[in-house]
């Protein structure tokens, strides 16, 4: 009866989801500090691929991002500090995987880093269509000539009000010749940088490592995320104030040498009130899925036919041209009881170190389990 329960629900939930990629396009970004802990060649996925392979795969089917929202009231009081956060999380008490200051993220999730041929129309600083240096190239994120829409991650562990959370940042240095000169792609703000969409696999594999049998008992995954504003949202030249307006993604699996199954669709936005204004400058959501209702097929996990067992996540560029650093705060694992699967303490990675960064931008350093 549960089953046919979870198999309502799902089906529910995925007339809803989005499977694909959102526009690009928004402001400079203010890059930090964070020493970034990329996983090497033999391990990182390169094209989504497993470490020990070198097979290309296929990118997310694209489709078009939500239209915008329209701008909320002006910014006012009533704001939440990061400590608050602590009180959102749905399921930190009860995750199957926690991050410390020290966990190597490089470890179990890496970068989706697809190779991609650039076919793109250029314009200049002025907006002037020029002729694409790279046409037909081939490359990958962070390459000069990459035509794609991938970005380049930093990934690291960092302090979010108290919780160490893994965190996403995007490096802002495509689009760019050997001469650094900014060029764009059919952008009708030729001004501004081009943001792009976060992809990356979290590697089951690693993460059970001689317990390979609990992986076919996955049934329901579950995150606990936040996402925290670095720049001012803006539309059609209007700046508005410094926080999440909208931002949505993806989660589903990757296990087949390709793009293998969406499991929800996700968005967030900062809490907002009608009568004193928008309120903070991060945004937190559960994300929620059931890849057990796929059971027999390569979308769950620990199938033999599986080429690799990978959760996938993307995030769509911003719709509010601004950069939003994504946070995971924790990640559950339930079968079908909703018993939790714990990932083994002996299989999570440590004694990575990171530069320790300010999340909001305003001076406050988060620098221990419990912030002050």
């Amino acid at each position: 009866m549960k089953k046919l329960l979870a198999l309502t629900i799902a089906l529910t939930l995925s007339s809803a989801m989005l499977a694909g990629c959102g526009d690009t396009s928004s402001e400079s970004s203010k890059a930090d500090t964070t020493t970034t802990t990329k996983a090497t060649e033999t391990e990182a996925p390169a094209e989504s691929e497993a470490p020990e392979t070198t097979t290309t795969t296929e990118a997310p089917k694209e489709t078009e991002a939500p239209a915008e929202s329209e701008a909320p009231a002006e910014e006012a009081g009533g704001a939440q500090g990061l400590e608050a956060i602590k009180d959102r999380l749905k399921n930190y008490d009860n995750a199957s995987l926690k991050f410390t200051l020290d966990t190597d993220v490089s470890q179990f999730i890496y970068p989706f880093d697809q190779e991609n041929t650039n076919n793109l129309k250029y314009k200049d600083a002025d907006g002037n269509e020029i002729e694409n240096p790279h046409k037909d190239e081939v490359h990958k994120p962070g390459e000069e000539g990459y035509g794609g829409n991938e970005a380049v991650l930093d990934i690291s562990v960092q302090d979010v009000g108290g919780i160490p959370m893994c965190k996403f940042r995007e490096v802002y240095q495509q689009w760019q010749d050997a001469n650094g000169n900014v060029l764009y792609e059919q952008s009708d703000d030729a001004v501004a940088p081009v943001y792009m969409l976060r992809k990356w696999n979290i590697d089951l594999d690693k993460l059970f490592a001689g317990h390979e049998e609990e992986l076919a008992k996955i049934f329901t995954v579950k995150f606990d995320v936040v996402a925290i504003a670095q720049e001012p949202a803006s539309d059609s030249g209007e700046i508005w104030g410094t926080g999440i307006y909208w931002l949505g993604g993806e989660m589903g699996t990757n296990n087949v040498e390709k793009w293998s199954g969406n499991l929800t669709g996700f968005d967030m936005s900062s809490d907002k009130d009608d009568t004193a204004g928008w309120i903070n400058q991060w945004a937190y959501t559960e994300i929620v899925g059931r890849p057990g209702v796929n059971a027999g097929t390569t979308k769950s996990f620990g199938f033999e036919e599986n080429d690799h067992n990978y959760i996938f996540f993307q995030t769509w560029a911003s719709t509010h041209h601004q950069l939003v650093d994504f946070y995971i705060a924790d990640m559950v694992l339930l079968d079908e009881d909703d018993n939790v699967i714990a990932v083994p303490e002996e299989n999570i990675p440590k004694g990575a170190s990171y530069d320790v960064v300010d999340p909001l931008g305003d001076g406050t350093i988060y620098s221990g389990i419990t912030a002050e």
